[in-house]
């Protein structure tokens, strides 16, 4: 018995700390750091900041080199980066008060120096994990508050602050953003991601399309834990997506059903990515506000997505997973159905208004001993070393982009520049709410096909929300509208990051399958706009009711609208006419939306609907009455040759 416990622990253990690198510990520590920091005992808050992004950019060097060839000359700058990151945090530390009170005053020559090379070496970490996108965006705008007449120490000194890229955009990416990235590596090493597909593939695997809504189940509740739409392409679609192309699917459409259904994540409550939390901390309301918010724009989503899916099925007669190769519902949740009780845990504490950094905390110690109500999902000190790390490693790419997002804003509040560009989007569109809508979407687009959605969202929030909320945009709805389509940027064609993600475990055509993402959750780039002339749709103003909403928004519009792209209803082909009523019902919610109609007559909206549901309700009923005719007639027909 000893030997074998001795042998485990070796196995286990022993062989995990030899094998790992010394980065890997320090992910860990600071792992560990920040959850007694933002949990039981807050550390000194210039030391948290400074030494949480020196050790993420230590991260991301070693982790990215600009070589792996060891001698080399870029191995050399490497190390010396590494260790100027070092010194530097050193430095900062017994300095950043003095840099705090020269703040838009300007600093002396030595610190100067200083703060460049912080820059110099937050930009190099951010190009090697994020592109070069946010560095070049970031230049730009130095160079830009140079030519307005701010002196190089003046900007150094409002970048290297608390406005900067110590601001609360890195704040909140080190403490509530990570805690919810803890949450979902525990989670992950607790096999809830094998689970929700087992579970999914369990309640509509049989189903027409079976894997493809198995795809659509499980990514929108991974996907809104994640956060990250290629992680979740990734995590899902290398299970959904090979069994879609096995029954029929193609390539293509495997690969942007998957990018779909990933996407819609980020927008899907209650955790919506990081962005759900700079919503609420730049509009300061509670967090449960902004997730109420979201969540009928993200029934309507998926209600499309779902529609499109099994319409393509039908079309192409693919039929569900075999009844031999899916398990039971109860054999799905003997493996992880206990592990649902954390989604209701974690959802009570945000309905209570419990603080989103707490509620996670409080979810992960609640998961701790709930994982061991099964072998499966036991968390084992190995496996929670690995969360730990796993986390780290998730927040790279979020904290390093928040940093320099932070400089960003920085620069944008020194020079003014968000009002000067909402002059001009107002120049080109005039009074007309309408083209100024589209402009920001489009910039929106352009924005994310470059950078994660939670930078592109706050870029875009500092710059054009204002614009929004100027034409009388409610503000939750001019943000939310920013968050949708900086979302969408990662199906949208040609940089459709989400999608070429799903294409190459596909393997299929990156563009065509980008287009089909696009097309199989069109209301997704009609929604927004909705929410901005409906306010109700995000639970705000005075405007229809509920039922109405859902009636018309969440079934009506997104239903309608994909059977007639794709042609075909729940239970039968739609000729040219059905499809193009489907279309007109679509268009018209859409128009009388924009106009107002639907506010102040919602009679109008009840009629659209119940036109709709006639063409669904006569040919059921129709077909239904062809059946039994001719069952009636054979039956007939046999007992008279009888």
């Amino acid at each position: 018995m000893k030997n074998k416990y001795l042998n485990y622990i070796k196995e286990n253990y022993i062989e995990m700390f030899r094998n790992k690198d010394i980065v890997w510990y320090l992910e860990i520590a600071i792992a560990i750091f920040l959850v007694i920091n933002y949990n039981f005992y807050p550390f000194d808050l210039v030391f948290s900041r400074i030494s949480i992004l020196s050790g993420i950019i230590i991260i991301i060097l070693v982790r990215h080199p600009l070589t792996e060839r060891r001698g080399n000359f870029l191995k050399f700058i490497d190390n010396i980066l590494i260790a100027s990151s070092v010194g530097i945090a050193i430095y900062s530390y017994f300095e950043m008060d003095y840099f705090i009170e020269l703040t838009g005053i300007g600093t002396h020559l030595h610190q100067m120096v200083v703060g460049t090379f912080v820059m110099v070496l937050l930009f190099e970490a951010t190009r090697r994990i994020a592109g070069p996108v946010l560095p070049i965006m970031a230049l730009i705008l130095y160079g830009y508050a140079i030519y307005r007449g701010y002196s190089y120490s003046r900007i150094i000194t409002e970048i290297f602050s608390y406005d900067g890229i110590y601001g609360i955009a890195f704040s909140l990416a080190i403490s509530v953003v990570f805690m919810f990235l803890l949450f979902g590596n525990f989670l992950n090493q607790a096999n809830f991601g094998n689970f929700l597909l087992k579970l999914g593939t369990a309640l509509v695997g049989g189903m027409s399309g079976g894997p493809a809504k198995v795809a659509v189940f499980a990514s929108s509740l991974f996907g809104t834990i994640s956060g990250s739409a290629v992680a979740n392409v990734v995590g899902t679609g290398t299970f959904t997506i090979p069994m879609m192309k096995k029954l029929g699917f193609e390539p293509a459409v495997a690969g942007g059903i998957e990018a779909t259904a990933s996407t819609g994540g980020q927008i899907m409550p209650p955790v919506m990515a990081a962005a759900a939390f700079l919503i609420a901390e730049i509009l300061q309301i509670p967090y449960l506000d902004v997730a109420k918010a979201a969540l009928l724009p993200a029934i309507s989503y998926y209600a499309c997505v779902y529609a499109s899916v099994d319409a393509y099925a039908k079309i192409n007669n693919i039929q569900g997973v075999p009844k031999n190769e899916r398990p039971t519902v109860n054999e799905a949740m003997k493996l992880g159905g206990h592990l649902l009780l954390v989604l209701v845990f974690l959802i009570f504490l945000l309905v209570r208004r419990i603080d989103p950094l707490r509620a996670a905390f409080l979810t992960v110690v609640f998961l701790l001993p709930l994982s061991y109500l099964n072998k499966k999902t036991r968390l084992t000190i190995k496996k929670i070393l690995h969360g730990f790390a796993d986390a780290t490693e998730g927040l790279l790419v979020v904290g390093i982009s928040c940093a320099t997002v932070g400089s960003i804003i920085a620069c944008i509040a020194l020079t003014g520049l968000s009002g000067r560009i909402a002059s001009t989007i107002v120049g080109v569109g005039g009074e007309n709410i309408l083209l100024v809508l589209v402009l920001v979407m489009v910039t929106c687009i352009i924005f994310g096909m470059a950078l994660p959605t939670t930078a592109s969202y706050l870029v875009l929030a500092s710059i054009v929300a204002p614009t929004l909320i100027r034409f009388n945009v409610v503000p939750i709805s001019a943000h939310l509208f920013i968050l949708y389509f900086a979302a969408l940027s990662g199906i949208t064609p040609p940089v459709a990051l989400a999608a070429y993600a799903g294409a190459g475990i596909a393997g299929a055509n990156l563009l065509k399958t980008s287009w089909i993402a696009v097309k199989i959750a069109f209301v997704a780039f009609v929604i927004p706009y909705i929410f901005v002339y409906m306010p109700s749709m995000v639970l705000q103003g005075n405007s229809p009711n509920l039922f109405f909403i859902l009636l018309v928004y969440c079934v009506v519009l997104p239903i309608s609208l994909s059977w007639g792209l794709w042609g075909y209803s729940f239970i039968k082909k739609l000729n040219m006419f059905e499809r193009f009523l489907n279309l007109l019902i679509a268009i018209l919610i859409v128009i009388f939306s924009i106009n107002g109609l639907f506010s102040n007559h919602l009679i109008v909206g009840y009629i659209i609907s119940t036109i709709w549901i006639g063409l669904i309700v006569f040919p059921f009923i129709k077909l239904t009455f062809v059946k039994k005719f001719f069952k009636s007639n054979s039956l007939k027909s046999k007992e008279e040759k009888l």
